[in-house]
């Protein structure tokens, strides 16, 4: 009888361990543990499993977030005042305010519903909106109407939501990379446990049917992942192979050689 194959885990991408790891999980639970001589470890690998899950997907939340939520709200705020200032004084009973609302509303109105869009697509939207409002063209409509300093004051906090946001992304890549790690290495230990209790009943001789068929099927999964693996491999070396062929030759077009 077989035992469970060897496989290097470290090597896996984080996609190929997670569905390996879940591979193995489907396959445990057919059958009770006690079958397969892993009533302890098995419910380890279950709380394993999830914690990895949990890391991959990043769903903790960061302590920026909320930071972000009051900066949208005041970068909205501004926005809104400085629409509402457009809106009222198109009905202003001065010509040159109604003429420089209308031109500058209109601006506004160009980028769409700014409120309605996602973080990205509020940021991008505000900063080209500002730099529209404040150049040399519409500077000076925005200088009668009194709204210079409020469409600053957007400008810089659109700004300073952009580089809080950025810091969120980097916190987030940093500590989630971190936390796959710690998971990775946790799961693959009870892993290991599980593989060395199943394969130890096979060296006694006291392996069960139920724990014979989730070594054929666990292995079968091994196979296909090494198969897998060692297919990219080649598909990566003949990509090489075939990049210096084409600098070779190009190099003999040049040189005549």
């Amino acid at each position: 009888m077989e035992k469970l194959h060897s496989i290097i885990l470290y090597k896996l991408s984080i996609t190929e361990h997670q569905a390996f790891m879940q591979s193995v999980k489907e396959t445990a639970a057919k059958f009770p543990p006690v079958q397969l001589n892993i009533e302890k470890e098995f419910p380890r690998f279950l709380v394993a499993l999830d914690a990895l899950a949990l890391a991959i997907t990043g769903q903790r939340g960061s302590a920026i977030t909320s930071e972000l939520l009051t900066l949208d709200r005041h970068r909205l705020k501004t926005y809104s005042a400085i629409r509402g200032r457009l809106k009222n004084t198109l009905s202003s009973p001065f010509e040159a305010e109604r003429e420089a609302a209308k031109t500058l509303h209109f601006r506004l109105m160009q980028r769409g519903q700014i409120r309605r869009k996602n973080y990205a697509g509020k940021t991008v939207s505000i900063k080209f909106l500002c730099n529209n409002l404040l150049d040399e063209k519409h500077f000076p409509l925005c200088q009668q109407l009194q709204i210079t300093t409020w469409i600053e004051a957007l400008r810089e906090q659109n700004k300073l939501f952009h580089e809080k946001e950025n810091q969120r992304s980097t916190d987030y890549a940093t500590r989630r990379a971190g936390k796959v790690a710690d998971a990775r290495q946790a799961i693959d230990a009870v892993y290991n446990e599980m593989v060395a209790r199943i394969n130890a009943t096979v060296t006694i001789g006291s392996a069960t049917p139920e724990a014979e068929q989730f070594i054929r099927s666990v292995n079968k999964k091994i196979k296909q992942v090494k198969a897998l693996k060692a297919w990219r491999r080649s598909m990566r070396a003949g990509k090489k192979r075939r990049e210096a062929e084409k600098r070779l030759e190009d190099e003999r077009l040049v040189t005549g050689h």
